[in-house]
């Protein structure tokens, strides 16, 4: 599956060294933005982490993604830099650019 071009203002980063969490993880990423904040929705969206809105729906609502540790429900809560997001055995870090 080819990622597509991030929203404008935001681009990817390389994954971070996987270090001491590579048994827990299988990818890491830091995601840069430009903006104040992200949705959750559309943070697993532009990761790839999921292909549609609606599986970024289910996911969140079914409790499978933490935000900064805790498990998140809601779908348009707002990640800013700083925070962190696991979903799926990935982990995310979403950063300012």
């Amino acid at each position: 599956m080819k990622k597509e071009d991030p929203p404008p203002g935001w681009r990817r980063e390389p994954p971070l060294d996987k270090g001491a969490n590579k048994e827990r993880f299988i990818d890491m990423e830091t995601i840069a933005i430009n903006t104040e904040f992200i949705k959750l929705d559309a943070l697993l969206k532009y990761a790839a982490l999921v292909g549609t809105g609606g599986e970024a729906k289910i996911a969140i609502a079914e409790g499978m993604v933490k935000v900064n540790g805790e498990v998140c429900t809601m779908r348009g809560k707002k990640i800013r830099p700083g925070d962190t997001v696991e979903f799926d055995r990935f982990f995310l870090q979403v950063t300012a650019e």
